[in-house]
């Protein structure tokens, strides 16, 4: 989110964590994933930059590089997908 956690924390994409020229890591998404209450593993994960030339290419080790005057941004709205968006395919579960 790039808002607040249940618990006001601040959202893992939230602006304030993020600085010029910052990396998105897969590992770090993985890890804040994994600590989400009832996720138990999963199954694949693609990051790419909005205007990637190959969709779900990684710049490089799975990692979104921006530039020095880049900073990372998912606001997560559908209206504007191009300000950075997350599709989620939840599958299983218990019951």
């Amino acid at each position: 989110s790039s808002g607040l956690t249940g618990d006001g924390r601040l959202g893992f994409f939230h602006p304030d964590n993020w600085t010029f020229g910052q990396a998105l890591r897969t590992s770090e998404l993985l890890g804040r994933i994994h600590a989400v209450a009832g996720v138990d593993h999963v199954a694949s994960l693609t990051i790419a930059r909005h205007d990637a030339a190959t969709p779900g290419a990684t710049d490089r080790d799975g990692e979104v590089v921006v530039a020095a005057d880049e900073i990372i941004l998912v606001d997560g709205d559908p209206d504007h997908r191009e300000r950075g968006y997350i599709d989620v395919d939840v599958q299983g579960g218990r019951g």
